[in-house]
């Protein structure tokens, strides 16, 4: 029954630039909150975006697009923290080095780390560093900035999206909230720590980077992006 449902949904218009599968409509994602019912949260909710075949939401094929975008990968040293398994499995072969990591060892990850203690590798080693939708789950979210800082060349990249509220300036932020479901109320999902605001961005530049937002509204339909949200591209310019 399940193989025939797919079937039917084949061939539409909604398009997945991972797997390549076409469909009429996408599956549900997400989780409803007191924090996504009082302002919009970019990348979190409750939304009909996942594909059906890869299982890859909205920002993944967002940043899909984008790093088909990139000149002479062959060229590049990548960390990807806590990879996207859909993204990995297709980019994992063209670049020059390609290396994965996450807090936790898992299957398909290189080694493990703590994003605010990156020992393992040596200062100005990587020329893109992707880590989306980690920060907020980061106490010390300037630790692991700084670290992406000293991780990454002069000039390189760091990919750094994170839900973030639409409308409201200042991150929402409160180390006493600890329990699992007062943080979901709170933060949207039990094991978030914060909401980032739109200061989010002046902060990382606090730490040598220049930030630039990238979307593709001609693919927003396409692709069933959120017209809101944007690549959170940050462009090292000095060691810290």
């Amino acid at each position: 029954m399940k193989n025939l449902f797919l079937f039917l949904l084949k061939g539409g218009k909604y398009h997945c630039n991972i797997c390549g599968s076409n469909w009429l409509f996408l599956n549900k994602v997400g989780v409803s909150s007191d924090a996504t019912k009082k302002n919009k949260i970019i990348g979190a909710g409750i939304r009909f975006t996942r594909c059906w075949k890869c299982g890859s939401v909205e920002r993944e094929r967002l940043l899909m697009n984008y790093l088909d975008t990139i000149t002479n990968p062959t060229s590049l040293r990548v960390l990807h923290v806590a990879p996207e398994i859909q993204i990995q499995k297709k980019i994992q072969n063209i670049f020059a080095e390609y290396i994965t990591c996450d807090i936790e060892k898992k299957e398909g990850i290189d080694m493990t780390c703590d994003i605010t203690n990156m020992n393992s590798f040596s200062s100005c080693k990587f020329d893109i560093l992707i880590c989306n939708h980690v920060l907020e789950h980061i106490i010390d979210d300037q630790k692991a900035i700084k670290e992406i800082n000293r991780v990454l060349k002069i000039g390189g990249i760091a990919i750094l999206n994170v839900p973030i509220f639409k409308d409201v300036e200042k991150t929402y932020f409160d180390i006493s909230i600890k329990d699992p479901e007062l943080r979901s109320s709170h933060f949207g999902q039990f094991d978030h720590v914060r909401i980032y605001g739109q200061d989010f961005f002046k902060k990382v530049e606090r730490f040598g980077f220049r930030q630039k937002l990238i979307n593709y509204p001609q693919l927003n339909k396409k692709l069933k992006l959120d017209p809101d949200e944007h690549v959170f591209q940050f462009i090292k310019q000095k060691n810290i």
